[in-house]
C-alpha cells in the first residue's frame, strides 16, 4: 500500500490531496490524515477524519475514522446514547475497520455530512 495523505488546510477551509514528491514548505496549518487502506461500499477511500454511516437502513449508526497511536491501528469511533427515563449514558465503542465493506463515507469531521 502506498502511502496516501490528505490535509485540511485551516485558513481556506478546503480539503487537499496530497501529491507524492511535492514539497509542502509549511505544515502548521494543516490537519493531515492519513488513508487507511480500506475502501469504501461505493469504492471511495478511506481517510482518518470520515464519517461512515452503516448501510444497513435499520441502523442509524454513524462513526469517525480514528487513528490509535497505542494499538498503531485504525478504528471506527462509535458513540451510541442510551435514553432511560431517569438518565443518559453515552458510550464510545472503538471497533475495527474489518466490517468496512457494509460502511459508507457521508462526510468528514471538517465538512460536515451529506
Amino acid at each position: 500500500m502506498k502511502l496516501e495523505v490528505r490535509a485540511w488546510d485551516r485558513e481556506k477551509k478546503v480539503m487537499l490531496l496530497l501529491k507524492p514528491n511535492t514539497s509542502y514548505s509549511d505544515f502548521k496549518n494543516f490537519d493531515l490524515m492519513l488513508f487507511t487502506g480500506k475502501i469504501d461500499s461505493k469504492g471511495n477511500k478511506i481517510f482518518e477524519g470520515d464519517i461512515l454511516r452503516y448501510k444497513n437502513l435499520h441502523l442509524k449508526k454513524y462513526s469517525e475514522v480514528i487513528w490509535s497511536d497505542e494499538n498503531s491501528r485504525f478504528y471506527q469511533r462509535i458513540k451510541i446514547l442510551f435514553k432511560s427515563p431517569k438518565t443518559k449514558n453515552k458510550v464510545i465503542i472503538k471497533m475495527s475497520l474489518s466490517s468496512i465493506g457494509q460502511m459508507e463515507i457521508i462526510g468528514n469531521i471538517y465538512e460536515g455530512t451529506e
